[in-house]
């Protein structure tokens, strides 16, 4: 596939929280506190699969993703327990060179292709902590902090001055949910969600 593994080939848990933000001053308190952006505000789009029936597990979210991130394309596989926590992800990620190909191995293996999505996102690195801020179709700008350990998390947010009460550990569509009023079931299957077709696919609700 002419793909690298990003670091082993065992599941790594993804540990995570979402806040809302307002974009302009969240940069402009990372930038005063030292951080530094990674990759600018690029275009990001992800064709997302369920699994195939005979790889489904009981009582977990799992989904296969192939993302391109601007700077590089991936190929995702995740799985979460119900209700997701700060560190109940688990996923398994290449890094590939061929965003269509990738999606045909899915197809071809039996994944089901649910949502193509686009968003923008700008890429921070702050005390060592992956911090991405996330523009979506209609949603507020959102933040993520991805961190070594729930405490380093706890600090390095700390740090930024989020609440412990503003973490969210859920998915997009849940975000949609709370919200939008739109429903979670309705969202996992949109063929496509973008920032060009949102309101016309969001009539439907």
């Amino acid at each position: 596939m002419g793909a690298s593994l990003t670091e082993s080939t065992t599941m790594k848990t993804e540990i995570e929280v979402k806040f809302f933000v307002n974009k302009n001053d969240f940069e402009q308190r990372l930038h005063l506190l030292g951080g530094a952006v990674a990759t600018p505000r690029r275009l990001m789009r992800r064709q997302l699969f369920a699994f195939p029936v005979t790889l489904r597990k009981p009582n977990l979210e799992q989904q296969a993703r192939v993302r391109d991130e601007g700077d590089r394309i991936t190929m995702t596989l995740k799985e979460s327990t119900i209700p997701r926590t700060m560190s109940s992800v688990q996923e398994l990620e290449i890094i590939i060179n061929n965003f269509d190909a990738a999606v045909q191995i899915f197809m071809m293996s039996g994944y089901e292709p649910t949502t193509y999505q686009e968003n923008y996102r700008t890429s921070w690195i702050y005390e060592g902590c992956c911090v991405e801020i996330d523009e979506w179709p209609g949603l507020r700008s959102f933040a993520e902090i991805e961190a070594p350990s729930e405490a380093e998390l706890k600090r390095v947010a700390a740090l930024l001055n989020i609440e412990l009460t503003s973490f969210m550990s859920c998915s997009l569509f849940d975000l949609y949910e709370q919200e939008l009023k739109l429903d979670v079931k309705k969202m996992r299957r949109l063929p496509r969600l973008t920032f060009e077709n949102f309101e016309l696919v969001t009539k439907g609700f």
